[in-house]
């Protein structure tokens, strides 16, 4: 099921967040992520964020900045049951158009949004970790 994030579940959706980024972006110190953790906390229950359950168990979520997508993750157990597209189309309904930013060297997510229609339009470094990204959109 999806649905709009509780506070209930900031803990679960923060873990996920952590935990998924440290797995699809190796090429970041973890020490990265773990110094944002008190910034989710912060802005994901100000943010627009739909989460997927299983029973009462968060188990992936997309965080939304308008017709930005601010993030997309699945807990790892979870990964490859379509999830992610299921959290994604959610979005595409929402909004006519989407955008986001996506590390080069995550090409799992890269193929997961050319499949769902997104374009590459634009690469840029990303200063405050020195990867490229790029900017897709629907």
């Amino acid at each position: 099921m999806i649905r709009r994030m509780y506070n209930s579940d900031i803990d679960a959706v923060v873990k996920i967040w952590f935990e998924g980024n440290c797995s699809a972006h190796h090429f970041i110190p973890t020490s990265y992520w773990e110094s944002h953790i008190d910034y989710m906390y912060d802005v994901l229950p100000r943010a627009e964020v739909w989460v997927y359950t299983i029973g009462k168990r968060v188990v992936g979520f997309i965080g939304l900045d308008g017709d930005h997508i601010a993030g997309l993750f699945v807990s790892e157990e979870f990964r490859q049951q379509g999830i992610g597209t299921k959290l994604l189309h959610h979005a595409k309904n929402l909004y006519k158009r989407l955008s986001l930013y996506v590390y080069t060297k995550n090409t799992h997510a890269i193929a997961l949004y050319t499949r769902e229609g997104f374009t590459a339009v634009e690469t840029r470094i990303d200063t405050s970790t020195d990867q490229i990204e790029m900017l897709m959109q629907l």
